[in-house]
């Protein structure tokens, strides 16, 4: 009994968290384009992601056999 009180607590309690998805980079095509922010960039098939100490994020975009970086200004 115990242990069910304590999963409802913690289950309940997680319900007060919401989840922001953002778009970093990308307009969502395929291609291997560079561009700023969210408008111009484009991917095919991205994989994989790391985040650096300056804020920087690199992307293993898979199918374009390329690291690709953003930096922390969104480029």
């Amino acid at each position: 009994m115990r242990n069910k009180l304590l999963f409802y607590i913690i289950f309940c309690f997680s319900l007060n968290y919401a989840q922001v998805v953002s778009t970093l980079a990308g307009n969502g095509s395929n291609g291997s384009v560079d561009g700023t922010g969210t408008t111009g960039a484009t991917f095919n098939n991205p994989q994989g992601t790391a985040v650096d100490a300056s804020g920087n994020i690199y992307v293993a975009d898979r199918n374009n056999n390329r690291i690709r970086k953003i930096t922390a200004a969104g480029v």
